[in-house]
């Protein structure tokens, strides 16, 4: 991953159709508390909420499975602490190498769920 993507201000993380982490950013790494060797290789479940978790099986992995992408996705992010963080996801799904990929945008969304929660 270059310096860019690794530093962006998001998270950042690429998975395969079953669900194994293939990159992660240093952004999102920091944000959740996790050593990149603790993720690499983990099924991207295990950086969600329970509730996330089921709407990743039940909605999420299919919308992008049949359209191609999703856009605005209200996710709870499990960090290693047992802390949720929320965050929006974009996400787009492509063919790289000959494996179909799904590389997710994550923006922390602190401050808004916050408002909403008020």
């Amino acid at each position: 991953m270059d310096d860019l993507l690794d530093r962006a201000p998001c998270g950042f993380v690429a998975f395969r159709d079953g669900g194994t982490i293939v990159a992660i950013n240093r952004t999102l790494l920091d944000l959740l508390g996790y050593a990149s060797d603790e993720l690499a290789g983990s099924h991207v479940e295990k950086i969600l909420a329970l509730a996330s978790r089921i709407f990743f099986q039940t909605h999420l992995f299919p919308l992008v499975t049949l359209h191609g992408h999703a856009e605005e996705i209200f996710l709870i992010l499990r960090a290693r602490d047992g802390g949720d963080l929320g965050a929006l996801l974009n996400a787009i799904r492509h063919e790289r190498g000959g494996v179909n990929v799904t590389d997710c945008i994550l923006l922390p969304v602190r401050e808004r769920r916050k408002f909403e929660d008020a």
